[in-house]
């Protein structure tokens, strides 16, 4: 009877982590994409009804984004989707950069040849995304090319180092990038990237890197002489 128990205790904690997760990610991608806006009050009881989701799950999403930054949880007043700081963006590119470099570094030096089969597909589908000017596939190939970067890697710190500004970058990209930057010249630089990776090739996915995060200051700095 005990182990029995056990078992339907493990199992209603591993349902309540997948419905967090749903309603992380769900809110997650409804804030990036901006179908809620920054400075709009989020009621927990709309959510619920909106996401089919209880209000724990709810309420474990929102602590999450609240601590990577996407929102703010304000004590009496509820939670408030954060603004978009165009001059930030300038001290998270600094901190990216950093990280960035050694995700690729290490998982060009770590990876096994399935791994590398793999981000040849990714640099493949990058390409793609480029010749197409398909957002929606770059945005999952990159998220899929990070996650196997992240585990390549073998460096958890990173990856939650990385966490707090992943929303803040991609909510800028979605707001400003199809004003100020070229989505082809993007995924390419993202599909030379993960050709170097997979061809073991540490130099040539570091330099390649150091010139993706420069063009992405450069449309960041084109932003901020537009609105300012």
């Amino acid at each position: 009877m005990l182990s029995v128990a056990k078992k339907g205790g493990k199992m209603k904690e591993k349902v309540a982590e997948s419905q967090a997760e749903k309603a992380y990610q769900l809110l997650e991608e409804m804030i990036v994409t901006l179908q809620i806006k920054p400075g709009t009050k989020i009621s927990e009881k709309r959510l619920c009804e909106t996401l089919g989701l209880g209000r724990t799950p709810i309420r474990e999403a929102l602590q999450r984004l609240a601590n990577e930054c996407a929102v703010t949880i304000e004590p009496r007043h509820g939670v408030v989707v954060s603004p978009i700081d165009v001059l930030d963006q300038f001290h998270l590119i600094e901190v990216r950069r950093a990280l960035e470099l050694i995700l690729v570094r290490r998982a060009t030096r770590l990876a096994s040849d399935e791994d590398r089969a793999q981000f040849a597909d990714f640099a493949a589908q990058f390409h793609q995304a480029g010749e197409t000017l398909d957002e929606k596939l770059l945005a999952s190939t990159e998220r899929d090319f990070r996650g196997l970067l992240a585990v390549t890697a073998r460096n958890k710190y990173v990856l939650l180092a990385m966490r707090p500004f992943q929303a803040q970058t991609r909510r800028f990209q979605h707001l400003y990038f199809k004003r100020f930057g070229d989505l082809a010249h993007l995924c390419e630089l993202h599909s030379q990237i993960a050709r170097a990776v997979a061809d073991a090739d540490e130099a040539r996915a570091k330099a390649t890197l150091h010139t993706m995060m420069d063009y992405i200051e450069e449309y960041t700095e084109k932003t901020m002489r537009a609105i300012y």
